[in-house]
């Protein structure tokens, strides 16, 4: 009888061991990655990414998502085991770097010197694309960002409350007009008879005016690539403004608290890959930053003018005033 008993414990305890190990070993092997909703939606590149980096890293990638890049920070704070964040931009990189992230400046060899002066040690660029409006009838004549307030139809883009591209909406007009507060309100009041909304993301402004309730809406200029792909036998155009455009870079980022670092290296390599680049090219429709992969020429990058961002910290220091200006002025 004591026999037994030994050997079942001696067994129990072998099994305890084993389940411990394996579960250890699951753990150690899972990468935990967050980022907005349509990044790892079914038309977004996540599930590709995902596919070609478990083929090489014998590992689990889990995405976990944030409803826009807008919201990443509230929460990445709720999820305190989170490995990896993709989707920040320029205006929503999160302050105390230091305390959150660590530092992969490392990865700065595999960018383009035209890129790579926008990385830091704690925010590394995966993807870029000039911010405009799109239209598809040629009839429309429009050439700068002042003149949208005579412009004869209606116009989507998201609200700078709750969307990234939104702000970046908002810091084009902030830099138009030099941070002048009155100039602003001025231009807002004329432009709110011209748009449709309030709408809270780009993907239902977007879709506004892909279904024909809008003539003209706010998106990326790799959004061309899309229509043709998608759409070869409709023409869009891309309204080439003046002042210049403002342009979205998004970066990732590690966590400071990421216990599989290894893993969180070799994915970072994996994202600035031409293979990643490539599924981000063509199912994400944003530029590469990777060296290995140059942008589509049919676009004719270099013909775009670009503005500055180096008003950018005053824009965010009183963006909470910028954005009950914004309210006044278009609710």
């Amino acid at each position: 009888m004591k026999k037994k008993l030994f050997y079942s414990i001696i067994f129990l305890l072998l099994g305890f061991v084993i389940y411990s190990q394996i579960n250890f070993k699951d753990q150690k092997n899972q990468l935990k990655v967050l980022t907005y909703s349509s990044f790892a939606g079914v038309h977004g590149p996540g599930i590709d990414i995902k596919k070609e980096f478990e083929s090489i890293c014998n590992c689990e990638l889990q995405w976990f998502l944030a409803e826009d890049s807008t919201f990443l920070l509230q929460r990445f704070l709720l999820l305190p085991d989170i490995d990896i964040v993709i989707g920040w931009d320029q205006i929503t990189l999160p302050l105390n770097q230091k305390k959150l992230w660590e530092d992969i400046s490392i990865f700065k060899k595999f960018l383009s010197k035209k890129e790579s002066f926008l990385s830091s040690q704690f925010f590394i660029p995966l993807d870029w694309s000039p911010i405009g409006f799109i239209y598809k009838e040629n009839k429309y004549k429009i050439t700068s960002l002042k003149s949208l307030t005579s412009f004869k139809a209606k116009v989507s883009f998201p609200e700078p409350r709750t969307s990234s591209l939104g702000l970046q909406f908002y810091y084009w007009i902030y830099e138009v007009f030099g941070g002048d507060k009155l100039l602003i309100s001025e231009f807002l009041k004329s432009f709110k008879s011209r748009i449709y909304g309030p709408v809270f993301s780009w993907s239902l402004a977007y879709g506004f005016f892909r279904k024909g309730q809008t003539q003209m809406s706010l998106s990326y200029l790799s959004s061309l690539l899309y229509h043709q792909k998608e759409e070869p036998d409709q023409d869009y155009f891309f309204a080439d403004f003046q002042e210049g455009h403002p342009y979205q870079v998004e970066f990732f980022s590690v966590s400071k608290k990421s216990k599989n670092k290894e893993l969180v290296l070799k994915f970072s390599e994996f994202l600035l890959s031409k293979k990643a680049q490539k599924i981000i090219l063509e199912k994400h429709y944003m530029f590469p930053v990777s060296v290995k992969l140059s942008a589509p020429s049919i676009l004719k990058l270099k013909d775009i003018k670009l503005i500055s961002y180096k008003r950018l910290n005053e824009f965010i220091a009183d963006k909470q005033n910028l954005l009950e200006l914004w309210k006044e002025n278009l609710n």
